[in-house]
């Protein structure tokens, strides 16, 4: 059984976080597919992006349901050491790892796991969606900070997995766009 979204929202996580609302989806996002996503408030004028990994076993259209969980786990691990990696980097064009953790709730038997990442203003999917109604300079500035973060990535010795077709869908998340 899936996690009612709305069965998180005003709790409280590490650091004074709190989770204030569903983060917001848009045709062809594949960031949400495998976890639930989120904002959360701290103090009056911070805000971050929420990623709580979903743990629920769902064994409809599923050929091998505890293989389906055993990746989502790797790939949540996965991602929570490359964000680590990226921290330590101290990275501009990659999305900034704040905290993860994980959260005890009396309605579920298992803790959810989460991860609190820097809310970008958008991703580089979005982006794509975008090219017809901006201008050669705009999109110019949007593919160097992408081609930034990427540069960045391989200094640090980062290279994204491309075996697995989650961390393809993966790979655009983590590419952060800077207000142009």
């Amino acid at each position: 059984m899936r996690i009612n979204p709305e069965l998180l929202i005003g709790k409280e996580l590490n650091d004074g976080w709190v989770i204030d609302r569903s983060h917001p989806s848009y045709s062809g996002a594949t960031g949400g597919e495998h976890s639930l996503c989120y904002v959360a408030r701290r103090r009056e004028d911070s805000e971050a992006f929420v990623k709580l990994l979903d743990t629920s076993i769902n064994p409809a259209g599923k050929p091998d349901p505890l293989s389906d969980l055993q990746l989502r786990i790797e790939v949540f691990q996965y991602e929570r050491r490359l964000v680590e990696k990226c921290q330590d980097h101290h990275m501009s064009g990659i999305v900034r790892a704040i905290d993860f953790g994980d959260l005890l709730i009396d309605e579920l038997q298992n803790p959810v796991y989460y991860l609190i990442l820097e809310l970008a203003n958008s991703d580089l999917r979005k982006q794509t969606e975008l090219d017809q109604r901006f201008d050669l300079a705009f999109q110019m500035r949007v593919l160097h900070r992408t081609a930034t973060g990427l540069k960045q990535l391989h200094a640090a010795d980062i290279a994204v997995p491309t075996k697995n077709p989650i961390h393809r869908n993966e790979r655009t998340s983590w590419a952060r766009r800077k207000r142009c």
